[in-house]
């Protein structure tokens, strides 16, 4: 799956998406999601990658602990056949909101 397929997966769930972050000038009404790939574990066969196995990271912002938000993440998610893991939540006073992390595992294109 291609960066540009997994912005699009993400829309699914009728939520603004960004790569990262969205401007500080515009930033998006809740919910949003952000989307970030800090890290591959590729898988190596005759000395090259064979396969990049891509883990990202998605961030679900809300005003509140919205559990019909989550629902509709990882339905989606799930539909695609993707293998994720919530990791935290928390209240992020500085921006004012509820943040939920998933950690996500799939073979990477680009």
């Amino acid at each position: 799956m291609t960066l540009k397929e997994m912005i699009a997966m993400l829309e699914e769930t009728g939520f603004p998406v960004a790569y990262g972050h969205f401007p500080k000038e515009a930033p998006p009404s809740v919910p949003y999601i952000a989307l970030t790939i800090p890290y591959t574990d590729n898988f190596f066969a005759e000395n090259k990658v064979w396969k990049q196995i891509a883990y990202g990271d998605i961030e679900l912002c809300t005003e509140h602990k919205d559990t019909e938000a989550e629902k509709k993440l990882t339905d989606v998610l799930n539909s695609h056949n993707i293998t994720w893991q919530k990791t935290s939540e928390d209240f992020i006073e500085d921006d004012g909101v509820f943040s939920i992390f998933y950690e996500f595992e799939e073979v990477y294109d680009g």
